[in-house]
């Protein structure tokens, strides 16, 4: 902390001025020296638009420029960041028999996310893989998978892997071209409820109901930073595009 860049670290959270953290941080940098810093967006409404009802996950295209929700009544919806348009809506295809023809209940859509190149959202309804081509906004099944209870899902920058959030704790890791489990991390003792893949692809970051959040190292499987305790549930994080911070937003 003491080394770090403080506009850095106060564009993620605001610091009550009584506190220790401001007191280290504010030597030699008057506050407004601090948030006039181009780096230190100021937190502020842009906009918001009613999605719609029992709105469950959500991801944001990676130029920010869409916003794809999902439901579990079965809905998926695309819609335009900066005006809040409807763009497209799409049904969780119905599936009365799985690929390995054992018979199974319909699904709500339980994660998604957008590929890197944003041409792509993948989601998982039950154990189905499912994948929408934004552009000619055709959705099909990709693949069964070996694991259920899916909470949240992630792409790493290289496409190379899907990681799925599992309600055991557990984050499971895919080859993209097999859609088979490669490596499993047992994370936490309670569902993962966020993920982010570093830019690099080596490390993953996961946060918990329990409100704690870590970063793994993908080949050895081991902690190398954390865990890092909230006193709420962690709802979402995510790297910074140099992959030197990690933001985590809760209640």
């Amino acid at each position: 902390v003491n080394s770090g860049t403080p506009h850095l670290y106060l564009s993620l959270a605001w610091i009550s001025p009584t506190s220790k953290l401001w007191q280290t941080w504010g030597k030699g940098h008057r506050p407004t020296q601090i948030f006039k810093d181009p780096i230190a967006q100021p937190t502020g409404l842009l906009s918001d638009f009613k999605c719609p009802p029992l709105f469950d996950v959500f991801a944001v295209s990676p130029d920010g420029g869409c916003i794809a929700s999902g439901s579990r009544k079965g809905q998926v919806c695309i819609w335009e960041a900066a005006s809040g348009s409807h763009i497209h809506a799409f049904r969780v295809p119905h599936q009365t028999k799985s690929l390995d023809c054992v018979e199974k209940s319909a699904h709500g859509c339980d994660a998604l996310c957008y590929s890197p190149d944003g041409l792509r959202i993948l989601f998982v309804s039950g154990r189905i893989l499912y994948e929408i081509q934004v552009e000619s906004s055709q959705i099909q099944t990709v693949s069964e998978m070996q694991v259920e209870g899916v909470y949240r899902m992630a792409i790493s920058a290289n496409c190379h892997r899907i990681a799925l959030g599992l309600k055991e704790g557990v984050i499971a890791l895919l080859d993209s071209g097999s859609y088979r489990i490669v490596r499993c991390i047992n994370a936490h003792s309670t569902f993962v409820n966020a993920l982010s893949f570093s830019p690099d692809g080596l490390r993953i970051a996961s946060a918990s109901g329990e409100g704690r959040a870590s970063i793994w190292e993908i080949a050895s499987e081991r902690c190398v930073a954390g865990p890092f305790e909230e006193f709420e549930e962690i709802y979402a994080l995510d790297f910074t595009r140099d992959g030197k911070a990690l933001a985590t937003s809760s209640n």
